[in-house]
């Protein structure tokens, strides 16, 4: 209805420690190939996986490092979420 302005505490403590843990193995930090992952995991897998991952890849990876951290992710699924919520409101 295009009112969210964030995870409640709740949920953002619980997407937190499911990242904490899917990320460990790159020390808090995934590669492309796990963002695709992450992004089929949740339905939300690029139409074209070489252009289109590429390019939202880049677009969630901010600090320009070819990783995507715990600030990237939140970041990038909530201007998702706002993105969506804009479209259908």
């Amino acid at each position: 209805m295009g009112q969210f302005v964030g995870p409640t505490v709740n949920e953002r403590n619980t997407l937190q420690s499911m990242w904490n843990v899917y990320s460990a193995p790159g020390c808090g930090k995934i590669q492309k190939n796990q963002f695709l992952d992450l992004l089929r995991a949740i339905h939300r897998e690029p139409e074209d996986e070489s252009g289109c991952l590429d390019a939202v890849f880049q677009e969630w990876d901010t600090k320009r490092d070819g990783l995507i951290d715990w600030t990237e992710l939140l970041n990038g699924m909530l201007s998702c979420v706002r993105s969506h919520s804009d479209v259908n409101s």
